[in-house]
């Protein structure tokens, strides 16, 4: 296989492999004191901590292009989040038991993220999944809701008919029991009760990450708190830098349940107890130009697409759109989750480079196990790297690499 890509091959890997136990605690690669290094054991932990530390800071921005075509934006904050995740949790206990799956299947938006984390609050295994495409069987989803059997589903009110209707058929297999459903809005998330949020036991597992299925049956990947946690805060400290002065905040329009519109989009800004800004994939399929415009219009600093995003972007976005925008904050995109097409960059960097998009912002993630494979820092200056491997190259050897023992190829 080779590969073309227009960034340094550092070839690093993270400090604990996906399927290991992530026991250690979270540091950057480049081995200093980043203000990202964290003692918290859990995302619940973490979530908790933003909550505590920055009550009134804006979380999550989810700007719905359905509700207005400008962009209606509805934001919740820190203490908002943990809030309605801890009364989410309380309900997942009235059915669940300790080391249930917990499916989510909610159209993308504020929702969806309070699922999310109430699953982790309580506990239990986040299985983030898309909705059906109702009406037509959807093997993806069927074969990952049996796979992971969950016991409960969360939803949304607009789609719950549909869930229920769809959710036996999923997940028929044998001995199986059809999951309990819950609109995750129709909650009372307003409730002023007493919530105790140190009464769940927080097991080693976060969620898993089902592959795709574009080539075979989907594969859940097991990920534990300690191994996203030190994913993340590697990404941070190697894309952002350890200023304490630079924000990190990201736009993103990718599916939450896709591995990089989870990290990015769900995990990052919280970890960096900073601001997200979210919009739904179609709502950029249907105006690619509103990517560029977030970004500029919030000064975001990280952003991520696949390939596609990039040549949509290009392709659909005019002066006009741009007319006053500036780009010039923007200090790293990640692209990945398909073949990168170095002409592709190439063009977007140049479509953009008029509203001061610098040529160095982008950097590699791939693969399930939720680790990028190569990457290079925002303020080093673009190569190309061709490599040539050959299946008896490729293997696991299941341990972790020091960045010590990483060195750039020398052809």
């Amino acid at each position: 296989m080779k590969t073309n890509s227009s960034f340094h091959a550092a070839g690093e890997v993270a400090t604990q492999p996906a399927w290991g136990t992530g026991e250690q605690a979270a540091q950057p690669l480049n081995g200093s004191t980043s203000r990202f290094a964290m003692s918290e054991s859990s995302l619940a932990d973490l979530l908790q901590k933003a909550a505590s530390q920055y009550p009134n800071r804006a979380a999550y921005k989810f700007i719905d292009y359905d509700t207005d075509p400008a962009g209606f934006t509805e934001t919740v904050t820190w203490w908002q989040v943990h809030r309605r995740a801890m009364i989410v949790a309380e309900e997942l206990w009235i059915y669940a038991s300790s080391g249930d799956r917990v499916a989510i299947l909610a159209p993308q938006g504020l929702e969806y993220i309070i699922a999310f984390m109430g699953v982790l609050q309580a506990g239990l295994i986040a299985v983030p999944l898309p909705v059906p495409q109702f009406g037509i069987h959807d093997e993806r989803i069927s074969s990952a809701l049996r796979d992971s059997a969950p016991s409960i589903i969360l939803t949304t009110s607009s789609v719950i008919d549909e869930v229920t209707t769809y959710a036996p058929h999923a997940c028929a297999a044998q001995g199986q029991s059809a999951p309990i459903v819950v609109a995750v809005d129709a909650l009372d998330l307003s409730s002023s009760r007493a919530l105790d949020p140190t009464r769940f036991e927080r097991p080693s597992t976060a969620y898993l990450q089902y592959t795709s299925g574009s080539t075979r049956a989907p594969a859940g990947v097991v990920l534990s708190h300690k191994n996203v946690i030190t994913n993340c805060v590697q990404l941070m400290s190697d894309y952002i830098g350890d200023s304490e002065k630079v924000p990190s905040t990201p736009v993103s329009w990718l599916p939450f349940y896709h591995d990089m519109g989870l990290m990015l989009g769900i995990i990052l800004p919280m970890i960096n107890q900073d601001t997200a800004v979210l919009m739904s994939p179609m709502a950029f399929l249907q105006r690619p130009a509103r990517w560029m415009q977030l970004l500029a219009k919030h000064r975001a600093q990280i952003s991520s697409a696949p390939n596609f995003g990039f040549e949509l972007a290009v392709r659909r976005t005019s002066d006009d759109d741009m007319a006053g925008l500036d780009l010039g904050h923007v200090r790293t995109i990640v692209t990945g989750a398909e073949r990168v097409n170095v002409a592709t960059l190439r063009r977007f960097t140049e479509r953009f480079a008029p509203f001061n998009l610098s040529g160095r912002q982008s950097g590699r993630h791939m693969g399930s196990r939720r680790r990028r494979c190569t990457w290079r820092p925002p303020d080093r200056d673009a190569r190309r790297r061709v490599f040539a491997l050959t299946t008896s190259s490729c293997r696991s050897v299941r341990r972790s690499v020091p960045r010590t023992a990483a060195r750039e190829p020398t052809w």
